[in-house]
């Protein structure tokens, strides 16, 4: 089980494999989902939250990864 590092990064990659027009709705998207779920992406982003675990945390990442590349891991969030 593994979770994405910013939700913003998964939303965008998702919007442009379904081919919407981000500048028609991509950015409609972005902001609407956040507003729908009561918090930013920023909030819930586990590169953001992971500082609030108190206990040893294993994070195993791989260069294959086929979710999140591994220049959005090495360059952090957008």
């Amino acid at each position: 089980m593994s979770a994405f590092a910013h939700p913003r990064e998964v939303m965008r990659r998702f919007i442009a494999d379904k081919r919407v027009p981000y500048p028609v709705f991509g950015g409609y998207v972005l902001r609407h989902v956040p507003r729908v779920m009561g918090a930013s992406f920023d909030e819930i982003a586990p590169i953001n939250t992971i500082v609030r675990v108190r206990c040893p945390t294993l994070l195993v990442y791989g260069r294959g990864h086929a979710t999140v590349p591994v220049v959005a891991v090495m360059d952090g969030p957008a």
